[in-house]
């Protein structure tokens, strides 16, 4: 998949990519891995294996043209690589080829320059080849001229082999003495781009112009400039967030920082030297102060936000009630009171009876062996507290309670086999429930009797039923009754 991303402010930029299938997922994180605007100064290029940015140069050659290639010299320092434009076997005359440097970013200089090594000699002592310097600040949509310069017989830019210069052999660099600077022709170049200070999205372009001369080579390129004195500043990704959230913050410096030194007072991780530090997690509710210093080679800067971001608390919860109940028991269950706040409740193995969303509930258990209650608080902030737990050990109800509407609640035979018979008297018309469950909860037998008065009498077919115990109930508005039974 392709994604498209639009960065708009000038900076180094982290990427994290992640990617996952059935068998799990793998991360990679790249801190710098957008720089917007351009590489910032100082940018030293030596074209060798070892160069970082060796790979962002780039070539502009007609169809059928010879391009700018990497080869093999000597005579610099470091290293025995250069750019090489081949003119000694260039067929005709009047070719243009460019080499292109990666966007480079002159924002926060005051000053400019641009310095190079060049190596050059003629073929005919009546032709001589160009190198033709450009400069663009819109990525290399357009460019303007900075710099041209050809040999005309008196030292202007051949430097080998002699104060002939021109050789009408292949010429290959064989020592220092080869290249500007060392006895033969010119100085190295110095050109002053101080005019596109301030200006970011800059590439550089040397241009070879072919003559039917000899080999060009370029090595040793340099920009340098003066830093204006950085004016701290920044921006985070939010202000006001709940305890244990997340920020991002980003450098927003006016002029070049080439150094950053953040301090989070109340966060983990306390400070950081990255440009834009991600990932900074505030876990204690409060008011906290942000400071950035930031420097490059001309001075440095430092910017401290007091109370700039606002931690709300999630006051953390415990749970009030019984932790040992019985099966078909009603509890009450509850959480301190936060004004504004709203609490989601869980039951298992039982069934909410009142309360809602209130701090206090109130539950039945419906199983015997163990349910949990369970409850998290949102904050009139919206804040999520944390998620607070208990469980609760549920025993059978063995005991007979006193319910004056109903008598003589039995049952026979205990233990029983194939078949159980339950008895029990109604005085007044009421609303019954008749359960039998197992030792899980779960029902084996229900029956409903409506508006029901008089005795009451059942012979139940257990004769499918496992072996076990079983808990018989019978409930009604005013109360209800519970006996247990063996089945063998």
């Amino acid at each position: 998949n392709i994604v498209t991303v639009t960065y708009n402010t000038p900076g180094k930029y982290p990427v994290a990519f992640k990617v996952s299938n059935a068998l799990g997922s793998d991360t990679i994180y790249n801190s710098d891995a957008i720089i917007v605007g351009g590489i910032t100064l100082p940018f030293s290029e030596t074209f060798e294996p070892t160069s970082s940015t060796l790979n962002l140069w780039t070539t502009s050659t007609p169809a059928n043209d010879t391009a700018w290639r990497l080869t093999t010299i000597a005579g610099t320092t470091p290293g025995n690589k250069a750019y090489c434009m081949p003119f000694y076997v260039y067929a005709g005359s009047g070719q243009r080829d460019g080499l292109i440097s990666p966007v480079l970013n002159f924002s926060g200089l005051s000053s400019v320059n641009l310095t190079f090594q060049h190596a050059y000699t003629r073929y005919f002592s009546s032709y001589s080849d160009s190198l033709i310097v450009y400069i663009s600040t819109d990525c290399g949509n357009t460019w303007n001229r900075v710099s041209a310069k050809g040999e005309n017989g008196t030292g202007t830019f051949a430097t080998a082999p002699n104060t002939s210069y021109l050789s009408s052999t292949n010429f290959v660099p064989a020592s220092s003495a080869n290249w500007c600077g060392g006895g033969v022709g010119p100085a190295c170049s110095n050109i002053n781009l101080s005019a596109y200070a301030g200006m970011k999205n800059v590439k550089i372009k040397f241009e070879s112009y072919n003559n039917s001369g000899n080999n060009l080579y370029i090595d040793n390129v340099n920009i340098s400039g003066t830093f204006l004195l950085p004016i701290t500043n920044f921006v985070s990704s939010r202000n006001t967030i709940c305890a244990g959230d997340q920020i991002n913050f980003t450098d927003s410096t006016q002029n070049i920082a080439t150094t950053w030194k953040w301090t989070f007072t109340g966060a983990f991780p306390p400070s950081s030297t990255v440009q834009s530090p991600t990932g900074i997690i505030y876990n204690t509710a409060g008011t906290y102060s942000v400071k950035l210093k930031v420097t490059n080679p001309n001075g440095s800067d430092s910017l401290t936000k007091t109370n700039y971001i606002t931690v709300l608390k999630t006051a953390p919860i415990s749970i009030a009630g019984n932790t040992v109940s019985h099966y078909h028991l009603t509890e009450n269950y509850s959480v301190p009171f936060d004004t504004g706040s709203t609490y989601a409740w869980k039951i298992n193995g039982g069934t909410q009876l009142s309360g809602g969303n209130t701090n206090s509930i109130s539950v039945k258990w419906d199983v015997v062996s163990k349910g949990t209650v369970q409850v998290r608080e949102t904050a009139s902030t919206g804040c999520l507290g944390d998620i607070d737990s208990i469980n609760v050990t549920l025993t059978p109800n063995t005991g007979i309670l006193n319910i004056d509407a109903i008598n003589g609640f039995t049952i026979f035979p205990n233990p029983a086999n194939n078949y159980l018979s339950i008895e029990f008297e109604s005085i007044t018309k009421q609303h019954i429930e008749l359960t039998m469950t197992n030792i899980l909860g779960q029902k084996m037998f229900h029956e409903t009797l409506n508006s029901f008065a008089g005795k009451y009498n059942r012979n139940l077919n257990i004769s499918e039923f496992s072996k076990g115990v079983y808990f018989i109930e019978v409930s009604s508005e005013k109360g209800s009754k519970q006996l247990k039974v063996v089945v063998e």
